[in-house]
């Protein structure tokens, strides 16, 4: 464990945690971060930092916030082969809020521009989406190697996400099918976005088949 500024880095996990006057605190403070869910820590430290006041502190300790992950989750992770420009798609485009990056040295950073990041997870309506450059992803995993190109398959759905509030914001060379109703009463869009991934963008219209 190395001071970085005003980091903690925990090697071997990724991520990194505010840095704490008081030792001892900062010690539990990692300990909780790594036996829990990393990105809720640091949420929850960003929101300290920035002198915000959660819900569950409001609402008496009970109630969740909208980033907190209290049961099990399925969250994307899509390799990227240029995180700044991926980042604009998702955040500009369908409207999602950049929560946490990266950097390849593992110093974690805060709502912004995303350049020059290894990782970055976004957030909308409280569903995550993570990103990660080939770089990163190709030294985690051997299955990968770094000029791996991003070899989309499949689709990411976004349900709720009304294809209206999107279309314009999207090239037309982008756009796969739609928007149009689907036989099953979905208003659906599909896009792709920087890397070839085809997104989906549905709401309910009209009664289900009969």
């Amino acid at each position: 464990m190395k001071n970085a500024g005003s980091v903690i880095v925990v090697p071997g996990y990724g991520m990194a945690v505010m840095a704490f006057a008081d030792a001892k605190k900062m010690v539990e403070e990692i300990v909780k971060a790594i036996q829990g869910d990393p990105f809720r820590a640091v949420g929850r430290r960003r929101d300290r930092r920035n002198g915000l006041e959660s819900a569950r502190t409001r609402r008496g300790g009970n109630a969740p916030r909208a980033t907190d992950t209290e049961g099990p989750m399925i969250v994307p992770n899509l390799m990227v082969s240029d995180m700044a420009r991926s980042v604009r798609f998702y955040r500009d485009i369908l409207g999602m809020t950049l929560t946490m990056t990266v950097s390849p040295e593992r110093e974690v950073g805060w709502p912004g521009e995303a350049s020059g990041a290894a990782f970055a997870v976004l957030e909308w309506d409280g569903a995550q989406l993570m990103l990660q450059t080939v770089e990163s992803l190709a030294g985690e995993l051997a299955v990968f190697a770094p000029d791996h190109a991003p070899a989309p398959s499949g689709t990411i759905y976004f349900r709720g996400l009304h294809p209206g509030s999107v279309r314009d914001r999207v090239a037309a060379e982008d756009i796969v099918k739609g928007p149009e109703r689907s036989w099953y009463g979905m208003m659906e869009l599909y896009v792709r976005d920087p890397d070839g991934y085809v997104v989906c963008l549905g709401v309910p219209e009209g009664g289900p088949p009969a």
